[in-house]
């Protein structure tokens, strides 16, 4: 049995080398597609449950007030901070134990859930929660006084279609000085955020001008009246 030698010169050096880099990248392509096609089906098989919830709240403009959506500005310079996305910044309210904090979500959304944290973790024991599709129409949906005081005050099992939320704090147990919120969230069951098409934001926009300028006319009239029946 004869057995064959073999021998490298340069030429066959030269062949080998580049069969041997052909081969490697054949198997560094098929790991690859391999690799992506996991991925592809992973995310395909990813429990929706997972979806990440969408906060009707974030970068919304708040307006906070002492007592009632008609009094006095409450530290309103830091009441968007409420609505900014960091639980490191916080809102904190003048020293009165009933504030009214108004978030304005843009346009009219489905609301049934609303979080809020607490930088000092102590929350309120008496609440209520006010909606309204129009800021001059808000009704107060759900009133409570047994509220226990913790770092985050969850409200839920409630349903309402609304532009404007209004919470109100309405006092904790052994009171002292103000409220201080580092965020407010605000979600709906279906997780899904609605906005106005260009022509319903206009008509919306016209309304509300409408009524204002109905106002300021209603008071001009009523203000004419008044001066003349001093001046009989």
């Amino acid at each position: 049995m004869k057995i064959k030698k073999l021998t490298f010169n340069a030429v066959n050096l030269t062949k080998f080398l580049k069969g041997s880099a052909i081969l490697l990248l054949f198997s560094s392509f098929v790991i690859s597609c391999h690799d992506n096609d996991v991925i592809e089906k992973e995310e395909d098989n990813q429990d929706p449950d997972t979806e990440e919830s969408i906060n009707l709240a974030l970068g919304k403009t708040v307006e906070t007030r002492i007592n009632s959506i008609t009094g006095s500005g409450s530290n309103t310079e830091k009441a968007n901070l409420m609505t900014d996305g960091d639980l490191t910044t916080y809102w904190e309210s003048a020293d009165s134990y009933k504030h009214s904090i108004l978030i304005d979500l843009g346009s009219v959304q489905e609301v049934s859930k609303i979080v809020v944290h607490w930088i000092d973790e102590r929350g309120c024991n008496a609440y209520s929660l006010n909606f309204g599709k129009e800021k001059d129409k808000i009704v107060s949906v759900i009133s409570r006084n047994d509220v226990e005081e913790k770092a985050v005050s969850t409200f839920e099992g409630f349903k309402e279609e609304a532009r404007y939320v209004e919470l109100v704090l309405r006092g904790r147990l052994g009171y002292t000085g103000g409220y201080r919120i580092s965020e407010i969230e605000i979600y709906n069951e279906d997780n899904i955020e609605y906005t106005n098409t260009p022509e319903e934001q206009k008509a919306l926009d016209e309304a509300v001008a409408g009524r204002t300028g109905d106002a300021i006319l209603g008071k001009k009239v009523n203000e004419m009246l008044e001066n003349s029946g001093k001046n009989k």
